[in-house]
Parts: structure tokens; sequence; C-alpha cells
């Protein structure tokens, strides 16, 4: 794929980028689709996220949430959400498991939820499926390759630390979709 970049996109881009590079603890922007930054003079609050399920604590994931591969019937976990950008569109989780490189940074799929208003939740999408429900949608499958949408924590309790990258984005329904992030934050999902 070839992009055609005019000099004055080029120097937004690199604007933002320092913009972004100011903001402390950052977490990475999966690689797959096509993101840019927010214009830094955009008023961007702190975006939190919280478990919505008791059964998460963000310390050890549940074992009913692993991957069917080891007994489990996984779904992505419902998040409450607030302090959102006000032009939010829609509300990204890229799921990671940080302890192995090729799974990081939306390894472990990336699915979007359609939002509107000042408090959103995400719903529980259906893991290792290509089935979305209404206003939810699958941005990018997982990059195990064997299952489609998303992974949930699949490492056999090894340990590694999964996460999910939450992003609030406007969005464009093109092919493929490109979305710019207006804020973020991340949400550590625990150790398996």
């Amino acid at each position: 794929m070839h992009m055609r970049v005019l000099p004055s996109v080029m120097c937004l881009a690199v604007a933002a980028g320092m913009a972004a590079a100011a903001v402390a603890q950052q977490a990475p922007i999966p690689k797959r689709p096509l993101a840019e930054r927010a214009n830094p003079d955009d008023k961007v609050g702190t975006m939190t996220a919280r478990f919505i399920d008791g059964a998460w604590d963000g310390i050890t994931v549940p074992a009913s949430q692993v991957c069917k591969k080891f007994g489990g019937v996984g779904s992505t976990p419902r998040l409450a959400l607030d302090g959102y950008h006000t032009g939010t569109q829609v509300i990204l989780l890229a799921f990671n498991d940080e302890t192995y490189d090729p799974m990081n940074n939306g390894g472990h799929g990336i699915v979007g939820f359609r939002i509107n208003g000042k408090y959103a939740s995400t719903g529980a999408m259906a893991a290792e499926v290509n089935i979305v429900s209404q206003g939810n949608f699958i941005v990018a499958d997982n990059r195990g390759g064997e299952v489609p949408g998303y992974l949930p924590p699949c490492s056999g309790g090894r340990g590694n630390v999964y996460s999910v990258t939450v992003m609030a984005v406007t969005w464009a329904d093109t092919n493929p979709p490109s979305y710019r992030v207006l804020n973020q934050t991340r949400v550590e999902l625990g150790r398996y």
C-alpha cells in the first residue's frame, strides 16, 4: 500500500507527534489500521476506564475469560468510560499481551464501539468469532491467525501481562478504515 503525504499534512503530523511525545506514560498506538494523532490545539481531558464486571480485578485474568484452547469462554471485558474527548465517535479497544511482543500493540485484536454522550460503556463482544452486535465491530483480527476477532488471554497460565489500550477516536468508514486518536488510556487486564 502506497500513501501520498502532502507537505502540509506532514507538518501537522510532525507537530502532532511532538505534542504526543510530551504526554507522559501514553500507551503505544496499534500499528493497524492507520491512525493520526489529535490536533495539539484540541482540549483533551483525562480519560478513565474501569471494569463493570467484578470478576475482572486487573491482577489476575478470570479463569472463564481465557481462550477456548485453555478452557475459557472469553469475551471482551465490559468497561465504563469517562472523560473522553467531546468529539469522540468510536471507542477502540486494542488488546495486548505485553509479555509476548508479536501479540502486543493490538495483537489480540482491535474492536470498536460506536458511542454518543459524555459517559459510555463498552459491551462484551464474544471472542474467537467474527460475529458482532449492533454498534460494535471488529477493526482488526488478532494476529494469532487461528481464530478471527478478539483472542482472549491465551498464554496457558505462564504469567503473561495482558492489557487493553482504550482509545477515543474520530472515525471514517473508509477502506481501510482510518481514525484519529483524541485521547487514550491503558487498563491492565491482569496476568495469565
